[in-house]
């Protein structure tokens, strides 16, 4: 009985798994966790204040969600389709007993139009579909924060560079 539910278990995740890297493959938007020490740095550059209004966009484990209801108080939306990924974002959440919403939906089919802020982790094929929604949806104000890809058809409000080597790993953009 053991062995069969241990067996059942091992089916269930293996499926999981396979179902997280055909959506990589296929969404073009592979699961690469921004590193902890990093998420601070995109929370300090947004600027966030208590009471915005802040999304993710392929948001992985949720950590930068996360850690800016932890820090400001932001109420977080998160999108992930990476069913595994987003698994562990929701025990994260349950564990951590954090507010900010995670769905397991595509964010070209969600809308932007109450987010203040809105941080992206994207490839630049994505992000270059993405601009045109975010002109589209978002409201007047709000900032889009990218890391380590810029959206080309758009101009940063500010670029941070990587002390160490010269190159640019944060663009803040604003509509």
């Amino acid at each position: 009985m053991a062995k069969d539910l241990f067996l059942f278990f091992a089916f269930i995740f293996s499926i999981g798994l396979l179902i997280t890297a055909l959506v990589s493959i296929f969404l073009k938007v592979p699961y690469v966790p921004t590193r902890r020490k990093f998420v601070e740095k995109l929370i300090t550059a947004a600027k966030l204040t208590k009471g915005q209004k802040v999304y993710d966009l392929g948001c992985g484990d949720g950590r930068i969600l996360f850690a800016a209801e932890k820090i400001t108080g932001c109420a977080g939306e998160g999108y992930e389709m990476a069913p595994m990924v987003y698994l562990l974002a929701i025990i994260k959440k349950i564990l951590g007993r954090k507010k900010s919403k995670i769905c397991c939906k595509n964010f070209f089919k969600a809308d932007g139009s109450s987010a203040d802020v809105i941080f992206c982790y994207l490839t630049p094929e994505i992000l270059k579909k993405i601009a045109e929604k975010l002109m589209r949806e978002c409201k007047k104000g709000t900032k889009i924060i990218t890391h380590t890809f810029a959206i080309k058809s758009f101009t940063p409000q500010n670029i941070i560079t990587d002390k160490k080597n010269g190159c640019p790993i944060i663009y803040i953009y604003k509509i």
